[in-house]
C-alpha cells in the first residue's frame, strides 16, 4: 500500500466528531517520519503507539507536532540488554483543547498510560496498555484489573493496546473471564496482524492472523471502527469514532404537603379536639372509617394542602444560599443580553464577570457546607439518599435518563397522552393471570386429594385457628414502628401525621379492627392500592411488558396487617406447619440461610464425585396470580375456623387500584388475581400458597427462598441423571397446572455440577415443549454461583457495586473525616457483609480479590495504606482501624461467622438441614474421651478429594472446634463481646484451621 493511500484513509476516517486511533510500530525511532505524517495528515482526538522502545536515553524532540500535547512512557532499562532487544514503551497524543482531568504513568513493568479526560461535560477514561510477549498472561491480566477496578465505574472506560494475547486463535479462558467480568468488548473483530514465514522444512509460506490489538469499551459510545493496513509496521492501525453526546435533564415537577413543624402542631391540636367515640358507635364499619378518614382530611387540608413543586436541580442544594442566588441571576441575565447582542464585548465580558464569580462562589460555599458536617448529619439513611441522589449521579441511577414512555403499546392498543397511558397501565396490571387451563372444580379437588394424604400420612399436623382481637397497646406500638417516608396511600393520610395523633386514634383504632376481625369485614379502603409504573431499565420504553407496578397501601392498613400476620405467622410456627425448605420471610432464615444449603450440596455432589442438575425455576409473576379461592382451600386445611376463612374472603374481595402516572391517576380498576403488592400480609399468604410444592416434588432436593425456586437431582451417570430429571419434571407441570401457576421457562435456567470427564452437556432440555437452556452460571439470591464454583464472577459484581459507590463518596473530596467514614459504614459496608458467610465456599484467589477491594475504600477513603511484614504491623494497624470501629477484613469474616454460626446452634427456628449438620460427639453415641466429648463431629472429608471441606457440616464443624468452642456456651450478648473483644487471638485460629484466609496485604500505588 502506498503512504498517500493509507494517509488517505486515516485522513477520511478521522472526520468525525471525536475518534481514536492506536498502532504498535515497532521502534518509534525509525519511524519517525511516518509519525509526523500521522500527526500531520489526520485529525485523530487522541493516537496511542505501543512498542516505541522509547527509553529516558533517547531524544524524542523530532515527535513533537504542534496540534498535540503527548505524554510519554519511558521503558526501564536493562543492563543486560540495548533498548531495541527490550522493545515496549508507550507514547500517546492528545490534541490540544482537550481538557484532561487526570493522568498517571506506570512506574513498573506493568506497562500503561491512564488519563481521564473532559468531553462534552462527560468524563471518560482512557487506558493504553502494552504486555510483552513473555509475560505471563494471568498475572498480566490480574494487574489490569486491579487498575480498572481503582477507576470509577460509573465513568465510561476505554482500554486501548497490543496485548499480546490471540482473541482469534488462543481463546484464552481468563482473557474472556476478565472481559465479562469488567463488561469490556473488544471492538475490533478483525485480524490486526497478518505474519507471512517461510518454512524450510516444508518449503511453504505459512500466514498466520492474529487479534492482537483491541479497543476495549464498556459502554455504547463507539459508533464505528476499523483497522486499516500498515506499511511499515506488521500490525494495522486501529480506530474507532465515538459518539458522544450530553443528556440535559429537565425540570420536575412534584406534589406534597408543606409538613413544617409549625403546620404539625396545628393539625395535631385540631384532631387532639376530636370525639371519636361517637364515630366508633356508626353502625357499619366502612361508614365508621369514612367518616374518621373525612375529619381528619379535612384538618390536613385546612393546615397543609397539597401544591405543586417544581424542582429545579441546583438550586435546592442546601449551600444555595441568597448571595448565591442573587449571582446566579446576575449570570443568567448577562448571559441572555449577551446571546442578543453577541457583537458587543463589553456584554460578553459581563457575563464572563458572573460567570467566573458563580463558579467560584459555588465551589467555596459547597467546600464550607460539607465543613460544618459531623458524622450525625448523615446517621439516618434518608437523609443521605436525599442528598446523594441530587448530588452524585451514577449508571445505575435512572434519575438522569428519561423513564417516561411518549407512547406505550399493550397488545393492539396504543396510548399517546398521559391519560391513556396511565388507564393503559392500569388494564395491563390488573390483567395479569395464570395461563393454566384446568377447571377451579378440577383444581379444588386435586388440592383436597392431596392435603388429605398429608394430613393422613402425618406430613402435616394442622390445629384450629381462628383470629383473635387486638387492643390500644399494641396498636400504638405498631403505629411507631411505621416508617415515616411511606406513602399516604389512597386515604392521604400522612404517616408522620398518624404517628403523633396514634394516643388520640388507638381507642377507635381498637374498636375499628375488632369489629372488622369479629365481623370479617375490613374497610374497603384497606383494599385500594395507588400504584406506580416502574421501568425496569430493560428493553424499550414504549413495551408495557418492561414495567412492574409498585403499591402503596394506606399505612393504617398495614397496620391492621401486621395484627392479622403476626397471628397466622405464629400458628404456622408453632404447629410447625411451614416446610423447613422454605427461607423466605421466615425468622431465622434468610437469603444466606438458603445459599448456605444449596452451595454445601454442589461440593457435596462433587465430594461424592456424582454429577447434579440444578434447575433454577422462574415462576412468571408468580405473586400476581395466585388464585385467592384455590389459596382458601389450603387455609381450610391447614385449620383456619369459618371466622378465619371470612375476614381472608373478605380480604380479597373487592380489590380495587388506580395508577398514578406524572401528573394523571387513572380511575378505579378491580383486582381479581394475585397477593397484594405492597402489603404486609401479601407474601405470608404466598408461603402459604407454595408450602405444598415440596411435598409433592418428591424426587427432587427443594429449596425455596419466597418464589425462587431450585431443584436438583443427583446421578451416577448423566444419561441415568437426564432419564430420572424427565420423569421428575412432570410432576412439576403438573403442579403448576392444577396450582395455577406459571413458569417461565425462557427465564427458567440449568446447570450442572461435575468433576466426571469426558461429558458432552446438553445446551439446552426440552421441558414442557421449551428448550430451556444450560447455564455455566446463574445469579441466585443475589449471589452470582457457576459451575466451577470458584466465585469469580460473583466477587467481580461484587466489586462493581461497591466501586460505584466508593467513587461516588470520593467525588466529594470536601467530606469531613467523620461523614465519609459513616458513609462507607452505611453504604459500602452491607455489600461487602451481604451473606458473607459463604466465603467459606470460595477458593483463595477469590478471598483475596475480594479483600483487596475491602483494603482499596480504606486507601481511597481515609488513606489507610499500610506496608504489613510482620504481626507488629499487623497488630498496628488492626488497632487503628479498631479506633474507627471497623475491622480488617478477615477479622471482620471470623466475627460474621461467628455471629452466623451460634444463631443456627442456638435458634430453635434455624434450618433443620444445617443443624443436624452440626453435631456434638456426646449425642453420637461413641465412644470418645472426655476430652473430645464436648467438641463437634467433623464429618468425612472423601477418599478421592478435598471437596468435602467445602461442605457446611465439615466448615462450621472445625471452625467451631478450632476458633470458637470455649465461646459457644455464652449467652448471646457475653458471646458477642467476647469474640469482638478478642478477634486477635480468634483470628490466628481461624487461619491455622483454615490457611485459605491468610491473606497478603497488597500496597496500592494508583
Amino acid at each position: 500500500m502506498e503512504s498517500l493511500d493509507y494517509l488517505n484513509k486515516l485522513s477520511k476516517f478521522s472526520l468525525s466528531d471525536f475518534n481514536i486511533m492506536h498502532l504498535n510500530i515497532n521502534s518509534v525511532n525509525n519511524k519517525c517520519f511516518e509519525v509526523q505524517q500521522i500527526l500531520k495528515h489526520s485529525n485523530f482526538d487522541i493516537l496511542f503507539f505501543s512498542e516505541t522502545r522509547l527509553n529516558s536515553n533517547k531524544p524524542v524532540k523530532q515527535l513533537k507536532n504542534c496540534n498535540y500535547k503527548e505524554i510519554l512512557y519511558y521503558r526501564p532499562n536493562n543492563s543486560n540488554k540495548t533498548s531495541n532487544e527490550i522493545g515496549g514503551g508507550l507514547l500517546l497524543y492528545i490534541k490540544n483543547g482537550i481538557k484532561i482531568v487526570k493522568q498517571k504513568v506506570s512506574s513498573n513493568l506493568f506497562e500503561y498510560i491512564f488519563i481521564q479526560i473532559d468531553v462534552k461535560n462527560q468524563l471518560i477514561n482512557f487506558i493504553i496498555s502494552y504486555k510483552a510477549p513473555n509475560m505471563n498472561n494471568n498475572e498480566y491480566l490480574e494487574q489490569l484489573d486491579n487498575l480498572i477496578f481503582s477507576l470509577d465505574p460509573n465513568i465510561p472506560l476505554f482500554v486501548v493496546g497490543d496485548l499480546n494475547i490471540d482473541s482469534l486463535n488462543d481463546l484464552e479462558s481468563n482473557y474472556n473471564e476478565f472481559l465479562n467480568s469488567n463488561s469490556l468488548i473488544n471492538f475490533i473483530t478483525t485480524p490486526t496482524r497478518i505474519k507471512t514465514k517461510f518454512y524450510k522444512d516444508s518449503k511453504e509460506f505459512r500466514t498466520k492472523c492474529s487479534n492482537l490489538d483491541v479497543i476495549l469499551h464498556n459502554g455504547d459510545l463507539i459508533k464505528e471502527t476499523m483497522t486499516i493496513d500498515c506499511p511499515f509496521s506488521d500490525h494495522f492501525f486501529t480506530t474507532a469514532k465515538l459518539h458522544i453526546n450530553s443528556f440535559k435533564k429537565e425540570p420536575k415537577e412534584i406534589y406534597g404537603r408543606n409538613l413544617s413543624a409549625k403546620n404539625i402542631n396545628l393539625i395535631v391540636d385540631e384532631i387532639a379536639k376530636i370525639n371519636f367515640f361517637c364515630i366508633a358507635q356508626i353502625e357499619s364499619v366502612d361508614q365508621s372509617w369514612l367518616a374518621f378518614k373525612t375529619k381528619i382530611q379535612t384538618i390536613i387540608d385546612r393546615y397543609s394542602p397539597i401544591q405543586k413543586i417544581t424542582l429545579k436541580d441546583n438550586d435546592l442544594f442546601p449551600w444555595f444560599d441568597d448571595e448565591l442566588l442573587y449571582i446566579k441571576h446576575c449570570r443568567d441575565t448577562a448571559y441572555k443580553s449577551y446571546v442578543l447582542d453577541k457583537l458587543n464585548g463589553l456584554k460578553y465580558g459581563l457575563f464572563y464577570y458572573w460567570k467566573n464569580q458563580f463558579t467560584k462562589q459555588y465551589e467555596s460555599k459547597m467546600i464550607n457546607y460539607f465543613k460544618m458536617k459531623t458524622m450525625t448529619d448523615f446517621k439516618n439513611s434518608k437523609k443521605f439518599w436525599e442528598f446523594y441522589s441530587s448530588h452524585i449521579k451514577i449508571k445505575s441511577d435512572k434519575s438522569n435518563k428519561p423513564n417516561s414512555p411518549a407512547e406505550l403499546f399493550f397488545k393492539d392498543q396504543k396510548a399517546n397522552s398521559i391519560e391513556e397511558i396511565s388507564e393503559m397501565f392500569n388494564l395491563f396490571f390488573t390483567s395479569i393471570k395464570s395461563d393454566s387451563k384446568i377447571e377451579y372444580e378440577d383444581c379444588e379437588l386435586f388440592c383436597d386429594n392431596f392435603f388429605d394424604k398429608l394430613i393422613s400420612d402425618g406430613s402435616i399436623k394442622p390445629n384450629k385457628f381462628k383470629f383473635e382481637p387486638t387492643n390500644e397497646a399494641e396498636i400504638c406500638e405498631l403505629i411507631s414502628s411505621l416508617s415515616d417516608s411511606s406513602g399516604p396511600g389512597f386515604d392521604g393520610i400522612p404517616t408522620k401525621i398518624l404517628k403523633l395523633i396514634s394516643p388520640f386514634i388507638s381507642k377507635f383504632l381498637c374498636t375499628i379492627f375488632n369489629r372488622a376481625i369479629a365481623e370479617g369485614k375490613i374497610p374497603n379502603d384497606f383494599k385500594v392500592a395507588v400504584v406506580t409504573p416502574l421501568f425496569k431499565n430493560k428493553g424499550t420504553l414504549d413495551d408495557i411488558n418492561n414495567y412492574r407496578g409498585i403499591s402503596v397501601l394506606s399505612p393504617l392498613s398495614k397496620v391492621f396487617e401486621k395484627i392479622i400476620y403476626k397471628q397466622i405467622y405464629n400458628y404456622f410456627d408453632i404447629n410447625k406447619l411451614m416446610n423447613d425448605n422454605q427461607h423466605g420471610f421466615r425468622n431465622s432464615r434468610s437469603c444466606e440461610t438458603a445459599l448456605h444449603t444449596i452451595i454445601s450440596q454442589m461440593f457435596k455432589t462433587l465430594s461424592q464425585r456424582l454429577i447434579a442438575l440444578f434447575i433454577f425455576i422462574d415462576f412468571k409473576k408468580a405473586f400476581d396470580t395466585v388464585d385467592s379461592r384455590i389459596l382458601i382451600i389450603k387455609l381450610r386445611k391447614y385449620g383456619f375456623d369459618p371466622g378465619a376463612i371470612k375476614l381472608i374472603v373478605n380480604y380479597f374481595l373487592n380489590r380495587q387500584q388506580k395508577v398514578k402516572f406524572e401528573s394523571y391517576t387513572s380511575s378505579f380498576a378491580n383486582i381479581k388475581f394475585g397477593v397484594p403488592q405492597g402489603s404486609v400480609l401479601g407474601p405470608l399468604l404466598f408461603l402459604i400458597f407454595i408450602n405444598d410444592i415440596v411435598s409433592y416434588l418428591i424426587n427432587f432436593e427443594v429449596k425455596l427462598f419466597a418464589d425462587d425456586t431450585t431443584l436438583s437431582l443427583k446421578g451416577n451417570n448423566l444419561t441415568e441423571l437426564l432419564e430420572k430429571f424427565n420423569s421428575s419434571i412432570m410432576h412439576l407441570t403438573k403442579c403448576r397446572n392444577f396450582n395455577r401457576i406459571d413458569i417461565n421457562w425462557s427465564k427458567t435456567k440449568i446447570m450442572f455440577i461435575s468433576k466426571k470427564r469426558n461429558i458432552i452437556l446438553p445446551s439446552s432440555i426440552l421441558i414442557d415443549k421449551t428448550n430451556v437452556e444450560v447455564v455455566d452460571s446463574f445469579k441466585l439470591l443475589g449471589v452470582t454461583i457457576d459451575n466451577k464454583l470458584n466465585f469469580l464472577k460473583h466477587v467481580y459484581d461484587i466489586r462493581k457495586t461497591i466501586n460505584s459507590r466508593l467513587h461516588a463518596i470520593i467525588d466529594l473530596f470536601q467530606l469531613s473525616f467523620p461523614v465519609k467514614l459513616q458513609f462507607f459504614k452505611t453504604f459500602i459496608l452491607p455489600h461487602f457483609d451481604y451473606s458473607i458467610t459463604i466465603t467459606a465456599y470460595f477458593p483463595k484467589k477469590t478471598i483475596q480479590k475480594i479483600a483487596d477491594a475491602y483494603y482499596l475504600c480504606l486507601y481511597k477513603l481515609f488513606n489507610i495504606n499500610p506496608t504489613i511484614i510482620n504481626n507488629n504491623d499487623f497488630n498496628y494497624f488492626n488497632s487503628n482501624l479498631e479506633k474507627l470501629n471497623i475491622n480488617c477484613f478477615v477479622h471482620r469474616l471470623v466475627i460474621r461467622f461467628s455471629n452466623f454460626i451460634y444463631s443456627i446452634l442456638n435458634n430453635p427456628n434455624a434450618p433443620i438441614e444445617l443443624k443436624e449438620g452440626l453435631k456434638f460427639n456426646h449425642e453420637l453415641e461413641r465412644p470418645y474421651s472426655l476430652r473430645n466429648n464436648n467438641k463437634l463431629t467433623i464429618p468425612s472429608k472423601g477418599k478421592y478429594n478435598e471437596y468435602g471441606e467445602k461442605t457446611f457440616s465439615y466448615f462450621f464443624s472445625k471452625f467451631i472446634n478450632g476458633v470458637i468452642l470455649n465461646e459457644i456456651k455464652h449467652s448471646p450478648n457475653t458471646f458477642n463481646a467476647r469474640i469482638r473483644n478478642n478477634v486477635n487471638y480468634r483470628y490466628l485460629d481461624f487461619i491455622n484451621c483454615f490457611s485459605n484466609f491468610d491473606l497478603n496485604f497488597k500496597k496500592f500505588d494508583f
